[in-house]
């Protein structure tokens, strides 16, 4: 590849950029929907959600790709100040820096709901282990200790927990 002038650097990462934002803000949509099927616990609308998030991810791999790419093209390198050494290049009006800074938001954004979708699902396995050891009738006595080292066995009834 060889080095963009500014003006097109700038016009191909402004384009990469708001696709981005596109796909990322269909990536929370599905995270949503995937929040949704979770709490209602519906397997058929977790799996669309799943397939839709999957395919918005897909798509912002490629556009970081070839978002990387125009950068390494342009002679910055891969970093945490990547992006603003490139707007210091090409960028006279922040409009990259600013969509660049909606793109991190939404991004932490989609990080955050799938953090709560990982603890939903995390909270349902362990309910269903938890309800499979009483079923089996194994031992459900929680052992815990306190920070000097003393138990603290708690004796509980083992059908209250299923």
């Amino acid at each position: 590849m060889t080095s963009p002038n500014p003006e097109t650097a700038r016009t191909d990462v402004l384009e990469i950029i708001g696709q981005s934002v596109f796909h990322a803000m269909g990536l929370l949509e599905s995270l949503q929907e995937e929040t949704s099927a979770l709490e209602s616990q519906d397997p058929e609308a977790l799996m669309l959600a799943v397939d839709a998030k999957q395919a918005s991810v897909d798509a912002l791999r490629k556009l970081e790709d070839r978002r990387l790419n125009l950068c390494r093209a342009a002679g910055f390198d891969n970093g945490p100040f990547q992006m603003e050494e490139l707007a210091a290049w090409c960028d006279e009006d922040r409009a990259i820096l600013d969509r660049w800074d909606h793109l991190m938001e939404v991004a932490a954004d989609c990080n955050a709901r799938n953090l709560t979708n990982g603890a939903i699902v995390r909270t349902r396995q362990q309910h269903i282990e938890t309800s499979l050891t009483v079923l089996r009738g194994d031992d459900t006595e929680t052992h815990t200790y306190h920070r000097d080292g003393t138990s603290n066995e708690r004796q509980q009834h083992a059908l209250a927990k299923a």
